[in-house]
């Protein structure tokens, strides 16, 4: 996989869900194991909500980002 093809992927889709969705936020979850994802996350300018602790034990991390310029 070509470096930055996700952050671009995500770009896009936080472009379409502001300007044809009407967003406003957009939220995403993460495995706390994905140290790459959670990075590209924080570059991107997601921040943390919570972390969702799974019957296994595992921990996903409830993300959330701003899709529109504040008015």
């Amino acid at each position: 996989m070509r470096p930055g093809l996700g952050a671009e992927v995500v770009r896009g889709l936080l472009r379409h869900a502001a300007d044809n969705l009407g967003l406003k936020e957009a939220y995403g979850m993460v495995s706390a194991d994905n140290a790459a994802s959670l990075a590209m996350c924080r570059r991107l300018g997601f921040r943390p909500v919570r972390d969702v602790v799974d019957d296994d034990g595992k921990v996903t991390k409830l993300m959330v980002i701003t899709t529109t310029e504040p008015d």
